[in-house]
């Protein structure tokens, strides 16, 4: 029984390592930056703080939650 648990939780390590390696970090902070600047275009300038904060992690989010 025990050999199952430890081969388990090798799979959980290896599904954990997959999922981190899929989000590419780059390409998620990418998504928020060109989210950002979008807003930026549109109130022609830089936004409120919460109107960017909004506007670089929810397509962040968003992207993560496709991969």
């Amino acid at each position: 029984m025990l050999k199952k648990n430890s081969e388990s939780h090798v799979k959980i390590k290896d599904k954990l390592f997959a999922h981190l390696e899929t989000w590419r970090l780059y390409t998620v902070i990418w998504c928020g930056l060109v989210s950002l600047a979008g807003a930026c275009i549109a109130f022609d300038g830089f936004p409120t703080l919460k109107i960017a904060i909004l506007s670089f992690f929810i397509p962040m989010m968003g992207w993560t939650a496709g991969l």
